[in-house]
């Protein structure tokens, strides 16, 4: 690298939060510029080439970059410390490692020898095993890439790193570095941690001579020599001599199998006596500067290499790290303190509170209506305030996580929903019960997203599963307990003690995030923005199934509204019995979504599931069509429970056609999207039937329920039309677009 250069006319001047002072590198994947973040830090950006913006595989292969780094322990590479690999321009944005590389390093001051290349080689092959124990092929392990910090070595540059899989492989394209590939990388093999070993070799081998153990001619004699010939180490005495010499001839074997691993070379260099498990801490204390005795005369002696570099070489990194765990410990899990499932109830309660706020209204609405003197008509907006709010700030959602930290972010929703509940508890008039409504959803709607993400982030990936299927407990709880909850409120209470039996849950759940979500390491900026990419909808399946969400939402929340309010009226009970009776929809949909998720997984063919869903649901609505007062409460009780059965599997196979096409880079935009979407439609649903059941309401006739059916009717419009977008979904298999 030549040095920070001005920026370039093309180039831009701000990415995200970060204003880009200069120019440091370039590469085929994108360019490295340094920043300053908003508290004036050093940083570095790296920003996807302009003409990748819309190649999928290019996005996918720079979200792996990101992935791959952040599974690496972050003291021996360059911790990252924001990203966005979902807009239109994706960029990383790491620490800024001031110093030289190896290779610079050893171009300008000559070989390392004797207890500096002893360091250097702990450092590096800790470096590397930290790497092999987070899953990850670094396939490109060069002078180059080892940024010599004035804290340590670092290694950079996973730009073709690659996981590996379940034989401990990863593909056999060849890349990387001739003088350090090893045999299997040249010869188009499979090329697994064996080769990372090699290269290391080489590296260390260059470090001790000044020259690479097969040469530096032409790169087909160079890979050549290392298919065919042994490597010259220089001489027995030289700079690579002894155990050091030995290590490094069993690591160039032709053969992968017979190299030992990063891990043995680590035992091997620290000596015998350090268990396995704390190999890494070992490793990364040896490979620091040596500790000052301070009964001893200091001298004037400095240590081989103390991070000075040559005046002619400029300051580099690349963004390749994760945020620090604790030394010595596999990366699996950002968790410190609390642990994940702990965290995970906490993130349960505040999504089950809000669920259930959200599904109780139409249990209270004729009270509501009756005690602030509203219509049916009006009285809708008490839902859809809630609604038209929460869609509005999922967008906003994900740029305040960014900003804050979605733990910040988290309790401040918590903290609008509490406020917004009170609030509407103490509403004096039918409009501040409409405006505290609207600020309940400010924070209602941040909630669910700012869950999934803090979920992925607390549990890591060995108990991401477990973790998040606790919060959608939640999801499935909520519709069951929320109208029996309200009607038993309602009709012991009042109304308002809705919204006031919600604060002390919303306040104990805000204390419980504020002590724990810090430990569970999840302050930082989140690195999955959740932003709404119109080009999205390009792909054939994904707006299928984002019209039929927004059109399956329609209904389920127009019923929410309506079928509270057609026992209350037109069946003459109370607001408990109502509570009951709706419940059956929701026990439903509990019994349903199990069986839901394992046909959408085996059967594998959304469209077919989706259709017969829309029938159960067909099914379960049309006896409140046909008959508005005389239809038995065991029949509508039935026909919940269908209809709770279609939800499931209408709504199962939706989210999983979601995404089904699209690479992993687009899937946090694609459930926004959707989010959206769902949320609009929900709120249109409840507005235009509240607009349909006062508009068929006769004044003046004996039957108070004559508006119902046609109400009713109008939802199985809805239900109709969503075959529309579903005869669109995959009828095969679904496959995701991979890197």
């Amino acid at each position: 690298m030549a040095g920070l250069r001005a920026l370039r006319t093309d180039d831009p001047r701000q990415v995200g939060l970060y204003r880009l002072v200069g120019l440091l590198g370039e590469g085929g994947q994108g360019t490295v510029y340094q920043g300053l973040a908003p508290a004036g830090e050093p940083v570095a950006v790296k920003l996807l080439h302009a003409r990748f913006a819309g190649d999928d595989r290019a996005r996918a292969r720079f979200a792996a970059e990101l992935d791959h780094a952040r599974r690496v322990a972050a003291f021996c590479t360059a911790r990252v410390l924001d990203a966005d690999v979902a807009g239109d321009r994706p960029y990383i944005v790491s620490e800024f490692v001031s110093g030289p590389s190896l290779g610079e390093v050893i171009a300008s001051g000559g070989p390392v020898t004797g207890g500096a290349l002893e360091r250097l080689a702990i450092a590096t092959v800790t470096a590397l095993a930290a790497i092999h124990e987070a899953g990850v092929v670094h396939r490109d392990f060069k002078p180059g890439n080892v940024i010599m910090g004035t804290d340590g070595p670092r290694v950079i540059d996973f730009g073709i790193a690659r996981a590996l899989d379940a034989t401990g492989t990863v593909s056999s394209a060849v890349v990387g570095t001739p003088a350090y590939m090893a045999p299997e990388q040249i010869a188009g093999h499979a090329v697994g941690p064996a080769a990372d070993v090699f290269a290391w070799a080489c590296t260390i081998a260059y470090a001790a001579n000044g020259a690479t153990p097969f040469g530096q001619d032409s790169i087909p004699a160079v890979m050549n020599r290392i298919l065919h010939a042994d490597p010259d180490l220089g001489p027995l005495d030289g700079g690579l001599a002894g155990p050091m010499r030995e290590i490094i001839t069993a690591c160039l074997t032709k053969d992968p199998a017979g190299r030992p691993t990063a891990r043995d070379i680590l035992l091997r260099l620290l000596g015998a006596g350090h268990p396995a498990d704390t190999l890494l801490a070992e490793g990364a204390r040896a490979a620091g500067p040596p500790a000052a005795d301070p009964a001893a005369d200091p001298g004037p002696t400095p240590p081989p290499y103390d991070g000075e570099r040559p005046s002619d070489v400029p300051p580099r990194t690349l963004p390749l790290s994760a945020t620090p765990p604790a030394a010595g410990a596999r990366p699996a899990s950002p968790v410190l303190g609390a642990p994940p499932m702990v965290v995970a109830a906490v993130l349960a309660l505040g999504g089950i509170t809000v669920l259930v706020d959200s599904t109780v209204m139409g249990i209270a609405m004729p009270m509501i209506s009756r005690e602030l003197h509203a219509s049916y008509v009006d009285a809708q907006w008490v839902i859809t305030a809630y609604l038209l709010a929460a869609t509005i700030v999922v967008p906003v959602t994900g740029w305040l996580a960014r900003r804050f930290g979605a733990s910040a972010v988290w309790i401040i929703a918590l903290v609008l929903s509490l406020a917004g509940s009170a609030l509407c508890g103490l509403a004096w008039s039918f409009g501040a019960l409409v405006a505290f409504r609207a600020l309940q959803g400010l924070g209602g709607g941040m909630i669910f997203p700012l869950s999934r993400i803090l979920v992925a982030e607390v549990a890591g990936s060995e108990r991401r599963g477990g973790a998040a299927a606790l919060v959608a407990v939640a999801v499935q709880a909520g519709p069951i307990a929320g109208p029996v909850v309200a009607g038993v409120v309602v009709d012991t209470l009042s109304w308002r003690w809705i919204f006031f039996l919600a604060v002390p849950l919303l306040l104990l759940t805000s204390i419980l995030s504020a002590l724990l979500l810090p430990f569970a390491g999840v302050a930082a900026r989140s690195a999955q923005p959740r932003v709404v990419e119109p080009r999205l909808f390009r792909d054939r399946a994904f707006a299928a199934s984002a019209a039929a969400s927004l059109l399956h939402h329609f209904a389920l929340f127009a019923a929410v509204f309506l079928v509270p309010l057609y026992f209350q009226i037109a069946g003459g009970l109370s607001p408990r019995q109502a509570g009951w009776l709706f419940a059956a929809q929701g026990v439903g949909t509990l019994v349903a979504v199990l069986p839901a998720r394992w046909l959408a997984g085996v059967w594998r063919n959304p469209r077919l599931l989706v259709l017969a869903g829309l029938a159960l649901v067909a099914a379960g609505t049309l006896p409140f069509a046909l008959d508005s007062a005389h239809t038995g409460s065991s029949v509508l009780v039935a026909a919940l429970f269908v209809r709770g059965l279609g939800l499931a599997f209408v709504g199962t196979p939706l989210m999983a056609s979601l995404c089904h096409s699209l690479p992993e880079a687009r899937i946090p935009a694609a459930t926004t999207a959707d989010a959206m979407g769902a949320r609009a439609g929900g709120a249109v649903g409840t507005a235009l039937i509240a607009v349909v059941l006062g508009w068929a309401t006769v004044p003046g006739i004996a039957d108070p329920g004559s508006g119902f059916p046609p109400a009713f009717w109008a939802i199985l419009v809805a239900v109709a039309l969503t075959v529309v977008p579903a005869l669109s979904l995959p009828a095969g298999g679904a496959r995701r677009a991979h890197t």
